[in-house]
């Protein structure tokens, strides 16, 4: 009965003229808005209706006076962040673009703050979806029209994502660098850095830690400085980037200086990143092991005492436990960790760090011994599970796997 109610109403929906169309969803749309002060504006399945109505009516609206056109961007720029906030990332991507297109002339001028959350929530949906060129010119409008380099960190820190997912690495880290030093943090290029020497900074970094027991790192008060975090941030997406622009010597350089920064200004609510990078480093370069996995350890930890699980997660769970948590744990225990590192990225929409979260995951169930036939069939529902997602970015990587 529901099927052949269905098909009566796309039939007659179908014979409605497409400027009708527009216009019986424009008064649909209208009349929910102008019922707003009657339900509440945040409960998302209303404002989703409502602003998905007056969307399609969108060419109507256009024709509407500044002040009624910048209300209803407005209410796209709301249902943007709430559907970002559920990872319906398509959907948010539809809701922004209509929002900035009902932007009057001038709005930057003065709609500004309106104008930042709309470009800056385009360019992550757009990024979560793969859409770089959409994410990409969104987050340098913002860079251009923001002169403040305070007022626009978070978007260059996606700005630097979506460099690297373009393939820009170079840009990408130079741009770090070139933050970093806005904010008072001189970190030297590459070139310098070999006549500095790797092996004394690795040994020096290490004794400022060594001193410390497993409860007092975890003691360690955390540092709310605004400009201090900042550092903390960009310190990560150097690292992160830096694997495909210079040599491992020197990625653990610039982790060491990471570390240093780190142990000297006090710890922070990316110091969970910071010590999962330098437990790695200090595993490769001294073979520290047992020194290693309890950074390691003390970098997971921290994420709970500091409330970061859901930000931090995917970036330690990858360092911790596709290295230094080898040598001590089970291999499928390190894997069902990277799985939370991959579900936690895909949540956020960072499809870059879930991409490795997986590869290192599927690695560690082969290498601990999972019959093919179980593999394949953990992979084959992880297909399942990527198609029903609004965005499949990396579905292409669970089929070259089956």
């Amino acid at each position: 009965a529901k099927f052949r109610h269905d098909k009566i109403r796309e039939a007659a929906y179908g014979r409605i003229g497409a400027n009708e169309r527009v216009r019986y969803h424009h008064d649909i749309g209208m009349a929910l808005y102008s019922n707003i002060p009657g339900f509440d504006a945040d409960a998302n399945v209303m404002l989703f209706t409502t602003v998905g109505q007056l969307n399609r009516g969108i060419s109507l609206i256009l024709e509407y006076p500044s002040e009624m056109r910048i209300s209803i961007a407005e209410m796209n720029c709301k249902a943007g962040m709430k559907a970002i906030e559920c990872s319906l990332f398509g959907a948010a991507y539809k809701y922004l673009k209509a929002g900035i297109m009902l932007l009057p002339d001038g709005s930057w001028n003065y709609h500004q703050t309106l104008c930042v959350e709309l470009y800056s929530l385009l360019s992550r949906a757009a990024y979560a979806l793969g859409i770089l060129d959409d994410a990409f010119q969104a987050s340098k409008m913002i860079i251009e029209k923001i002169k403040m380099i305070e007022d626009k960190l978070d978007i260059y820190t996606l700005y630097i994502k979506i460099l690297f997912a373009q393939d820009d690495a170079v840009k990408a880290f130079n741009t770090c660098r070139w933050v970093l030093r806005r904010l008072g943090e001189n970190v030297p290029p590459p070139e310098v850095v070999e006549d500095i020497g790797v092996h004394a900074t690795v040994k020096t970094t290490y004794s400022m830690y060594i001193g410390f027991s497993t409860s007092e790192l975890l003691g360690m008060e955390e540092s709310k400085n605004p400009i201090h975090i900042a550092i903390m941030n960009f310190y990560r997406e150097l690292i992160f980037v830096s694997f495909k622009v210079i040599t491992k010597q020197l990625i653990y350089y610039y982790i060491c200086r990471w570390a240093q920064y780190n142990s000297t200004n006090g710890f922070c609510r990316h110091t969970p990143e910071c010590l999962a990078s330098f437990a790695c480093a200090l595993n490769d370069w001294f073979d520290f092991s047992r020194e290693s996995y309890k950074i390691g350890k003390v970098a997971v930890d921290l994420m709970k005492k500091y409330d970061v699980v859901s930000d931090c997660a995917p970036f330690v769970y990858l360092a911790v436990y596709s290295s230094v948590a080898l040598l001590v744990e089970p291999y499928q225990s390190c894997a069902d960790m990277l799985q939370r590192g991959y579900e936690f990225s895909m949540s956020k929409g960072d499809t870059d760090l879930a991409s490795r979260n997986l590869v290192l995951m599927v690695q560690n169930l082969y290498f601990g011994g999972t019959k093919l036939s179980v593999l394949k069939k953990t992979i084959s529902s992880r297909i399942h599970l990527e198609t029903q997602r609004s965005h499949q970015i990396l579905l292409p990587f669970w089929l070259i796997f089956e």
